[in-house]
């Protein structure tokens, strides 16, 4: 195969995933920033939390098609990219999990704390916020070992259909059976399940196979218009299910309220974050890539390129705040410019975690309206020998920043000292936030069940609503 039709971009995928990324720093970052006067800002943070998801799985399961399945012949070739993908998912969410719960680990007697790092490791205990993760693990796992069989659904609407039928009724089954105390949390990852704040990953999958299914109708078209009529009939078919619904709802004298089902996710809200999807990539495809708003494009493909570094270093921050036992605001403004100025640290940062799948920005070609018109670009994910590359590159960056070389030159010694004492003050704050007793006491209070957002209540029922 021609290595440049290897290697193009969707950029529609990178734009929405960008929005899809913006939308989950704006939910977060209403909880631990803002104290909830403003009813706009939190009819935002119910947005994001009802489109984030869903909208990142559907282009995760299109890039995945793209780059991993497209090409039959190369599959054996790319596993071993993709197992070095699972293994930089696995690390990066581990080392994540396990500042989040520093305090409990630190704090607990005897073996406690080796039994709360090995909950997060077997993935019994998923701290807030880090759920995003282990859904994008075992389906990458579950590409990894059965990646015919993904490639054969997904080039068929209807093997997809019943299969993602299939998968769903399955785990409303496994869903009114009772496990054994010590194996719940199995049943917590497939299903959910009263007071579980998980994204189930039997009730996902459909989703993520309908996003490999639009990956495929997506490659074996070539003309925009043609992509553009595709996303806009998967649009349609969300809507007719949404109306449906209600329209069944509504002559059963029977409320809405099962829209907003999230945990676990019944099908009308998983319809709202596809029909979302959907309708995003046609209005994309019209507006030719929001080639006419060259700055709002290359912030959405900024984000969208490098989602998931920014999202790491955007959760590691507001755990960060949340440690610190950092207050919240009711000004507007002041937290529209928080929200903007951690949005920025957290881009910044995410240039210098070696697994942040590939920073850069890839523009769009002006002189062209596909979006797979520049031929030369990266693949969607850069793993393997790539990764490692840029991580040692990254590493050698830091050190040559806190460690300069010794000259002789007192111009270059004072600076020495002053990036030796940058380099400490680090350390010790980010061991302050950590270990000590003070800390601990203000996550305690941080964390409790009053200052949860609503839809993150440790009394949160089984398919209880978000209010």
């Amino acid at each position: 195969m021609n290595i440049s039709e290897e290697n193009k971009r969707f950029f529609v995928l990178d734009i929405i995933r960008g929005l899809a990324v913006l939308l989950m720093v704006l939910a977060h970052s209403v909880y631990f920033f803002h104290n909830g006067t403003n009813p706009v800002i939190l009819g935002l943070e119910k947005i994001g939390n009802t489109l984030a998801f869903t909208t990142f799985l559907i282009v995760s399961g299109a890039s995945t098609y793209i780059a991993y399945l497209k090409n039959v012949d190369l599959i054996a070739v790319k596993r071993k990219r993709l197992l070095n993908r699972v293994f930089v998912l696995l690390f990066s969410y581990y080392t994540l999990a396990i500042i989040i719960e520093s305090k409990a680990i630190t704090s607990a007697e005897g073996l406690g704390g080796f039994k709360q790092f090995f909950d997060i490791i077997i993935f019994k205990n998923i701290p807030s916020y880090t759920q995003f993760i282990p859904p994008f693990i075992f389906f990458s796992l579950f590409v990894y070992f059965f990646p015919k069989f993904l490639q054969s659904i997904s080039t068929s609407a209807i093997k997809s259909f019943l299969f993602s039928t299939y998968i769903y009724i399955t785990g409303i089954a496994i869903g009114l059976l009772t496990f054994p105390g010590p194996l719940n949390f199995i049943k917590l990852n497939l299903v959910g399940d009263q007071g579980a704040f998980r994204f189930p990953l039997l009730y996902y999958a459909p989703i993520f196979i309908l996003g490999t299914v639009w990956g495929c109708w997506l490659t074996c078209k070539q003309h925009q218009k043609n992509k553009e009529e595709i996303s806009k009939f998967l649009s349609v078919v969300s809507l007719f299910g949404i109306l449906s619904i209600i329209a069944v709802l509504l002559t059963s004298n029977k409320g809405l309220s099962v829209f907003s089902l999230r945990w676990p996710p019944s099908i009308p809200f998983l319809l709202i974050g596809t029909f979302f999807t959907f309708t995003l990539a046609t209005i994309l495809y019209w507006l030719k890539q929001l080639r006419s708003f060259p700055l709002v494009r290359d912030v959405f493909l900024l984000l969208g390129q490098n989602a998931y570094g920014v999202f790491w270093s955007h959760t590691l921050i507001i755990s960060l705040f949340a440690l610190s036992g950092g207050s919240k605001v009711g000004s507007t403004t002041i937290f529209i410019l928080i929200t903007i100025l951690v949005l920025i640290i957290s881009t910044a940062l995410a240039t210098f975690i070696p697994f942040n799948f590939k920073f850069t920005l890839t523009f769009h070609n002006k002189n062209h309206d596909e979006e797979d018109a520049l031929l030369h670009s990266e693949p969607i994910y850069r793993m393997g020998d790539e990764l490692y590359t840029d991580a040692t590159r990254d590493i050698k960056k830091l050190k040559s920043f806190f460690f300069p070389k010794h000259t002789g030159d007192q111009t270059q010694e004072r600076l020495i000292k002053k990036r030796h004492f940058l380099a400490g003050t680090i350390i010790v704050i980010l061991f302050s936030l950590i270990t000590l007793p003070s800390f601990s006491e203000e996550a305690q209070k941080i964390f409790s069940p009053q200052n949860s957002p609503d839809w993150y209540k440790d009394d949160f029922t089984y398919r209880s609503t978000l209010e």
